[in-house]
């Protein structure tokens, strides 16, 4: 791996977007490619890249994988497949405690869940966080008078604006689509914008591991905060 003293350093999904790939071929082809430029801490986490040499090592190397344009949200109100199948383990996990509507709470669930896609599952696992667990947080759940509407359970406004986040973090991150690990990205950034001590940055899902993350558990209005040792 070559060194660099260029003190400009961009994260990993801008040094995904400089070579036209995804994040995840960029930690591949850092780990591959003995000259591949030399990566460096972030104070956020995650590693950055001198932006010099990745765009000197892009113009020596037009066989650096899979071009790939990034994500395109297909538009409000509709998501990915790996959405999809995320909302609808939650409608499952919400119906299960004949909740009529799935909240945000509900969402948690689903990203444990083992059928979740993506990282999710084994981010949270890692944090001890287990879908027993948080079913246990739900167990004295007041079922909804009304119930639910047969084997449907409509997501909340809330849940669909998270997974409109979801799409818009893996636009950001340069991924190729959106899966379970953005939905919890999207579900941490927001319990940390609304007053949490307790923040998740991109760059940390990059390497597998979320630094901090928040989890609301469902009984009362306690705010734990996993971390990792």
């Amino acid at each position: 791996m070559s060194t660099t003293s260029d003190p400009v350093l961009v994260p990993t999904a801008e040094a995904a977007r400089v070579l036209g790939v995804t994040r995840r071929r960029v930690i591949e082809l850092a780990a591959a490619e003995p000259d591949f430029p030399a990566g460096q801490a972030l104070p956020t986490g995650g590693h950055g890249w001198s932006r010099g040499a990745i765009e000197r090592w892009a113009a020596t190397h037009p066989d650096r994988g899979p071009l790939q344009p990034g994500y395109d949200p297909p538009g409000v109100g509709w998501f990915s497949r790996g959405l999809r199948k995320v909302l609808q383990l939650a409608g499952a996990e919400a119906g299960a405690l004949q909740q009529r509507q799935a909240d945000p709470g509900h969402l948690l669930l689903a990203l444990a869940h083992p059928d979740c896609p993506g990282a999710a599952r084994a981010v949270l696992a890692s944090f001890g966080i287990t879908i027993d667990l948080l079913r246990a947080a739900h167990q004295d759940t007041p079922a909804d008078s009304n119930g639910p509407r047969g084997d449907f359970v409509s997501p909340s406004q809330a849940v669909r604006s998270l997974l409109e986040r979801a799409q818009l973090e893996a636009v950001l991150l340069a991924d190729a689509e959106p899966s379970g690990e953005h939905a919890l990205l999207a579900l941490a950034t927001q319990e940390a914008e609304q007053g949490g001590r307790f923040g998740v940055g991109g760059e940390a899902v990059d390497d597998g591991a979320l630094v901090f993350v928040p989890v609301r558990i469902p009984r009362g209005s306690r705010v734990r905060t996993f971390r990792r040792s």
